[in-house]
């Protein structure tokens, strides 16, 4: 169910980023050019999703040029965010999937986002900016810690690097903060696309059972843990 949910909000995500890129790339320079046109594009894609907080349309020198949320935008500098950065190295001009990138908080925001993104190519097939999709983590963690109260569990979603990007507990576990640590270390040294393994904290009093799930089609490892008895 913890995949499933992901893989349906991402693919959601980047489904509605491809849409959106690919509607602007067919349009004129005109009205590329124009944020308000820009705006109801990405509006329409966006449309009443849940958990999708704004389309936006960056330029090929990563500054914000539209979103869907408000209007209109400063241009605010994301070339270092790094799926845009990714995106802009030459040997990854021409990939047309969407690139995941980490969780921030955009400027004059108080949600943390997960954001991905996706080409905007030109006639000639060059790319001349990106299609933004900003998930709501609270999304996530609403859902995990709706789930984790349920198992009497822990729930983490980590990135391929091992950076927590959410984690939901329930008040009667006693997981510590450096089982993170061990979990990261665990996960990045095991082939498996899923596994299972104990782990005991120095000073407690008993071993934790964690379950791990790498996804397959994004960069991010669903861990459960549960105290044994």
């Amino acid at each position: 169910i913890l995949e499933e949910h992901a893989n349906r909000v991402l693919h959601d995500a980047s489904r509605a980023a491809i849409v959106a890129a690919e509607e602007l790339q067919s349009k004129s320079d005109q009205v590329l050019h124009d944020e308000a046109s820009v705006r109801q594009i990405l509006s329409n894609q966006r449309r009443d999703s849940e958990f999708i907080a704004a389309l936006s349309l960056i330029d090929r020198q990563g500054l914000l040029r539209a979103s869907s949320s408000r209007f209109p935008v400063e241009p605010v500098d994301l070339s270092m965010q790094d799926h845009i950065a990714y995106l802009n190295k030459p040997v990854n001009a021409y990939q047309k999937t969407a690139q995941l990138g980490s969780p921030y908080t955009p400027k004059k925001s108080t949600q943390a986002i997960l954001p991905l993104a996706r080409h905007i190519f030109s006639v000639s097939g060059q790319a001349i900016g990106q299609v933004q999709a900003e998930i709501n983590l609270s999304y996530f963690q609403d859902f995990y810690e709706r789930v984790a109260k349920d198992l009497g569990a822990k729930i983490s979603l980590y990135d391929k690097d091992g950076a927590l990007i959410v984690q939901a507990m329930t008040l009667q576990n006693t997981f510590k903060a450096e089982a993170d640590e061990a979990v990261v270390a665990s996960v990045k040294n095991s082939f498996g696309e899923q596994g299972r393994f104990e782990s005991t904290l120095i000073g407690a009093d008993k071993a934790t059972s964690y379950s791990y799930l790498k996804m397959k089609d994004f960069p991010l490892v669903v861990v459960l843990g549960r105290d044994l008895d």
